[in-house]
């Protein structure tokens, strides 16, 4: 009969047969794994015993290092790299892992579980959920022309969250310039002001066509007549200025004085 050394020690070695049975038998410089076809039988091991003490402890270690290797895995992507306060008055915790999926969202006050209720964050990205985020919140009436929205980064990475934070505040300003004026602050950074774009249509009123530029004496409709014909420096002067009253013989001017008439005689200096 055919053997498999399945264990050594000292003095024994347990061996397993064609038929599958467990032996303890002697120790003849036996390795692990290796074919014998004769055995000197000690005493035969009950199958429940070896079990019970040997391969169930081999088993149970084998399940516990199963376990946590895979919870590593599973646990790996659910586990916060960073998380994203994103403030209106509903304030919520947006978490991330290190390639900006959002894991996890939180409502840090009532009216941040309002805003987040009914909201699936799964398998999309910061900039998704804070697009999705901004739309719920104007539709909610949370967020107008004139609000702030406050944003901070929390995380150990100082130069992920750099990064992170410039790119997020680009996607931010671009996204709102269509929908709302407001105040955005990143932490304690100053803050900007993004600006609804003007109304392409607020000229359509007005009266451009309707100028008086053709009617001008100076427009390409001329009748090259003007219109000073009265003045007294036109080509068609009669030479005669209009300010006579002032060298007129009476010197009515309205300018005169009192000089001839001056009470200078009756001084008392006399």
């Amino acid at each position: 009969m055919n053997y498999i050394v399945m264990e050594t020690n000292l003095s024994y070695a347990v061996v397993l047969d064609e038929k599958g049975r467990f032996k303890k038998v002697a120790n003849l410089n036996y390795e692990v794994g290796q074919k014998i076809n004769d055995v000197y039988e000690m005493k035969e091991i009950k199958e429940e015993f070896y079990l019970s003490k040997k391969m169930f402890a081999t088993l149970a270690t084998l399940a516990a290092v199963f376990v946590f290797v895979f919870s590593l895995i599973f646990d790996m992507p659910m586990t916060p790299y960073a998380s994203i306060y994103f403030s209106i008055n509903p304030e919520v915790r947006i978490d991330v892992n290190k390639k900006n999926e959002v894991i996890n969202l939180k409502g840090m006050n009532d009216d941040g579980k309002d805003l987040i209720l009914n909201y699936n964050y799964k398998d999309k990205n910061l900039d998704k959920v804070s697009d999705d985020l901004i739309d719920k919140a104007i539709d909610m009436g949370y967020l107008y022309d004139g609000r702030t929205i406050s944003i901070s980064f929390e995380g150990k990475d100082s130069e992920w969250i750099a990064t992170t934070k410039n790119e997020y505040s680009q996607h931010i300003n671009n996204y709102l310039q269509d929908k709302v004026s407001v105040t955005i602050k990143f932490d304690d950074e100053d803050s900007y002001e993004i600006i609804i774009p003007v109304n392409n249509n607020q000229f359509e009123d007005n009266h451009y066509g309707d100028s008086d530029y053709d009617d001008s004496d100076y427009g390409p409709n001329n009748d090259g007549v003007t219109d000073y014909d009265d003045s007294d420096y036109n080509p068609n002067s009669d030479d005669v200025t209009d300010y006579s009253d002032y060298n007129n013989s009476n010197n009515d001017s309205n300018y005169g004085s009192d000089y001839n008439n001056s009470d200078y005689d009756d001084s008392n200096y006399y």
